[in-house]
């Protein structure tokens, strides 16, 4: 969840931001999120998964197991959602979209 929060509280300064900065910091960040976020990220979806398909159904949910399924379905939103709108600015030269 580290690199959603910190996403969240770069937010306000971002909103601050000229058209034409926001879009030079968005290309100078990203990279470093990707590298360094993907792998926790990685190792978070795992360990989520884990813990909600190995704990036995006839137990009542946990709030460890609703935090796992609540990690989950963030995933599943950045990646259907999220990414191809990354993907896609990426692609566009920064000087196309000013």
């Amino acid at each position: 969840m580290a690199p959603a929060l910190a996403h969240a509280l770069e937010f306000p300064g971002k909103m601050r931001l000229r058209r034409e900065e926001y879009f030079a910091v968005q290309h100078i960040y990203y990279p470093g999120f990707t590298i360094g976020g993907g792998i926790g990220e990685v190792g978070g979806f795992v360990t989520s998964a884990l813990l909600v398909f190995l704990t036995p159904g006839n137990r009542p949910p946990s709030i460890s197991r609703l935090g796992a399924c609540g990690l989950i379905a963030m995933q599943a939103v950045y990646w259907i959602l999220v990414h191809p709108v990354n993907k896609a600015w990426l692609k566009v030269p920064s000087r196309a979209r000013l």
